[in-house]
């Protein structure tokens, strides 16, 4: 059954005790998070096993439905065969409808044997199996039962009208109604067979524009032998519908004229509901958890005038930056075949494949864990087989470059065409077949600027910003023809520092990655000096006067090389080293790393006496450089 958090208060979630039913109570729960209580507040709270459910006052189906109302928060409504109603968290309920089931009471006896009877609630008929009340309207209510009846009211129970579409057969259970988010009068619903009648597996979809007067038919061409559980309407493009089955999930952008398969990489399992989160489809299976499709722009902007180029680029969704935890991108090691297994003090361990970077993304493959939200925007772009070349920039709200990809480092997949382009997979060999995955890319940014230079020889400085929140650019080129959507780099809403703070911490950390990289300039620098030094002193024709020069050069650079930055070829080596200027700012990045807000004084004095005696040494090197070369 559902899990709902109070609204205004998470510390408090309603629920039902399924599994102790006892033979026809509604176990509906309170659970306190704050002080462990789950407090039972049951409908009908009388034990009946072994008692046939004709015999009950109440029925209630082993999934009860109930729900909280979202014009007022201290409606609860919960369902049995007849409908009921709490103002006061589930210490009184009304009742605010007649039976509206068929009352079957041929399908009410105990089941099992004499001397072994099967009666915990699983087996209870006749009772109502979804309800939803309309987010438009208050007071306006569906109920479907499990026997094949629909019910409406539109007056918060005092009168309820039957909409059951006509031509319906027998024991059309009721799995599922969406109201529509757009249009109060549509209303969507799904209804499964297969568990009243021997072998019908069909997908029965319906839709009516008008509370329920008329319905149409939507499935079909639905893929016949699918179960339909669920359907839901996206909330902001609408006539998009996903349906949740017992192998997965399917998409319809044109109201159900036209369904494809949408399970991706998801294995065929039984979804038996659908959610859509801002911008995620999420889907609840059968005993395999949750699965979360991560960003459905793409589907929700789609349309066949894309066919007709060589590239189209998706507008990003925002996202929403959160807190950075360092482990994330602390790696087990290199990629491979081998399990790496991390553990955080006082925190459970996760076991895990290390797969680099994929498409933007550092990759992680959880053996015991679910796979993480993309750490950084999301974009998608569709590519045709005529496509050449193609690169793809970050650019921020000055249009000033942050960062560009080649072909080398973005996925560039391409369609053939869109005349078989869909969205399914083989369940049994899981190859796709004319899937998203055909000229559909998708990379991650993730919101950092490119690493400063590497220094060949020595350990790498890690010193990468990530940007600060506001306004980005994704530019699209393909074959000299560019495409530019915006997006924003979004706040967590639950820091309190300012748009000035987070500038100013963005001009600290920039000013140190410019320092960083001039340093880094210098020191490489030095290493050319350093090779040609080297070049004199193996050469045979060198004089000993000239070879004599080299050396003086070629200690002068060595000594600022080791002077500016580690150059152990171990971690022992490292930090047994006298701490080295670039290493410091190595610490000082890092610190910003943890915050959104600006450093605080101590950050800033480090960084000014660091940077001192970089431009020191930076200073006097290149002086002496310059002299000794004149003579090399």
């Amino acid at each position: 059954g559902p899990v709902i958090p109070k609204p205004g208060d998470p510390n408090i979630v309603y629920s039902l005790t399924t599994g102790a039913a006892h033979g026809g109570a509604a176990q509906f729960t309170v659970n306190n998070l704050k002080t462990g209580q789950n407090e039972v507040r049951s409908l009908w709270p009388e034990i009946l096993f072994g008692t046939p459910a004709s015999d009950f006052t109440y029925r209630f189906n082993w999934q009860a439905p109930f729900i909280v109302s979202p014009h007022d928060p201290n409606t609860i409504y919960f369902a049995g065969n007849v409908v009921f109603r709490s103002r006061d968290e589930g210490m009184s309920w009304e009742i605010i409808s007649d039976d509206l089931t068929h009352n079957m009471t041929d399908k009410m006896e105990v089941a099992g044997t004499p001397w072994l009877p099967e009666y915990f609630g699983q087996e209870i008929f006749s009772t109502i199996h979804r309800m939803a009340e309309s987010p438009h309207e208050q007071g306006v209510i569906w109920a479907g039962t499990d026997d094949g009846r629909l019910w409406l009211t539109r007056d918060g129970g005092e009168k309820w009208n039957e909409v059951t579409p006509p031509k319906l057969p027998e024991l059309s259970a009721i799995y599922e109604i969406e109201v529509s988010p757009h249009d109060p009068a549509t209303t969507y619903i799904a209804i499964t067979r297969y568990r009243k009648v021997d072998n019908d597996y069909s997908p029965y979809l319906l839709k009516t524009d008008d509370y329920g007067k008329s319905w149409k038919r939507i499935d079909g061409s639905f893929p016949q032998g699918e179960i339909t559980r669920t359907i839901r309407e996206d909330t902001v493009r609408q006539g998009m519908l996903f349906v949740g089955t017992e192998t997965g999930v399917f998409v319809s952008i044109d109201d159900g004229e036209e369904w494809r398969r949408l399970n991706l990489n998801m294995p065929p399992l039984p979804v038996h509901d659908l959610k859509i989160k801002e911008g995620d489809l999420v889907a609840a299976t059968h005993g395999r958890g949750f699965y979360i499709l991560d960003d459905i722009s793409p589907l929700r902007q789609y349309s066949e005038e894309m066919a007709n180029k060589s590239s189209h680029l998706f507008k990003p969704a925002d996202h929403t930056r959160f807190g950075y935890i360092w482990w994330m991108e602390y790696g087990g090691g290199p990629p491979s075949d081998k399990k790496y297994y991390f553990v955080r003090n006082a925190e459970a361990g996760y076991t895990f494949y290390e797969r680099g970077v994929v498409n933007g993304e550092s990759k992680r493959e959880f053996i015991d864990a679910g796979e993480a939200r993309p750490i950084g925007a999301i974009i998608y772009y569709l590519l045709r087989e005529d496509a050449k070349d193609i690169s793809l920039e970050i650019l921020d709200e000055d249009g000033n470059l942050v960062r560009k990809y080649t072909p080398d480092d973005i996925p560039t997949q391409r369609f053939l065409g869109f005349d078989n382009r869909g969205y399914e997979k083989d369940l049994v060999t899981g190859e796709p077949k004319a899937t998203v995955s055909k000229g559909l890319n998708r990379f991650i940014w993730d919101m950092r600027y490119p690493m400063v230079s590497a220094i060949p020889g020595v350990p790498p400085v890690v010193i990468k910003p990530i940007a600060k929140p506001g306004t980005y650019q994704v530019r699209l080129t393909v074959d000299g023809k560019s495409q530019t959507e915006s997006f924003e780099l979004k706040l967590n809403p639950n820091e309190n520092y300012t748009r000035e703070e987070t500038d100013a911490k963005d001009e600290a950390w920039m000013a140190l990655y410019d320092k960083t990289e001039e340093a880094i300039q210098m020191v490489l620098k030095a290493q050319v000096a350093q090779k040609k030094a080297q070049e004199v002193l193996e050469s045979g024709s060198a004089s000993a006067e000239q070879k004599a020069q080299a050396e003086k050069v070629n200690q002068l650079s060595t000594d600022f090389v080791k002077g500016m930055v580690a150059t152990g070829a171990t971690l022992v080596q490292i930090i047994s080293e006298p701490t080295k200027p670039l290493s410091k700012l190595v610490l000082l990045h890092n610190n910003l790393e943890h915050t959104e807000g600006p450093p605080n004084g101590p950050w800033f004095q480090v960084y000014e006496k660091t940077v001192a005696e970089i431009d020191a040494a930076m200073a006097e090197f290149d002086k002496s450089l310059s002299a000794e070369m004149k003579n090399l």
